[in-house]
């Protein structure tokens, strides 16, 4: 498969993905059998992504680099206000970042500053706050919870 048959089976996905989005959001309505139908349609995605990633690793196809539509998504996450849509989606990007590094012989600097990576932390950090007070509670609070788990 070329670049760009890839390419367009990826944009595919994307709109498939959309339009399960789209369901999923009319399905999110007030009652409890719609959130329960929800829950359980987000578990079967995830099991179908998962299940596609293995095969596309198979086949090889992650070796495929970066494309357009990856630094479109980083692009977008500069907009975005879901942080487990933004997580998500970076470390799908991730991988071929990773695969990119290797095939161009770069190290772990180059990977952590690639731009796609610059673009998605900003935002994960501007979603989760960049000030260092709740940097500490939260690094209180991780520390206790384990302290927790440790006494239990």
């Amino acid at each position: 498969m070329e670049n760009k048959e890839i390419e367009e089976i990826e944009n595919e996905v994307v709109e498939f993905m959309k339009k399960l989005k789209s369901f999923a959001v009319k399905l999110s309505g007030r009652t409890q059998e719609n959130y329960n139908h929800l829950g359980t349609l987000n578990v079967n995605l995830t099991i179908l992504k998962s299940e596609i990633e293995k095969v596309i690793e198979r086949l090889g196809f992650w070796d495929i680099g970066l494309t357009k539509n990856d630094y479109q998504k980083a692009l977008d996450s500069q907009t975005a206000c879901n942080l487990s849509g933004i997580v998500f989606s970076f470390a799908e990007i991730m991988k071929r970042i990773c695969n990119e590094t290797r095939n161009q012989n770069e190290g772990t600097e180059w990977r952590n500053k690639h731009p796609i990576c610059r673009l998605f932390a900003e935002q994960i950090i501007h979603l989760t706050g960049n000030d260092t007070d709740s940097w500490f509670a939260a690094f209180k609070k991780c520390t206790e919870e384990v302290r927790d788990e440790e006494v239990k």
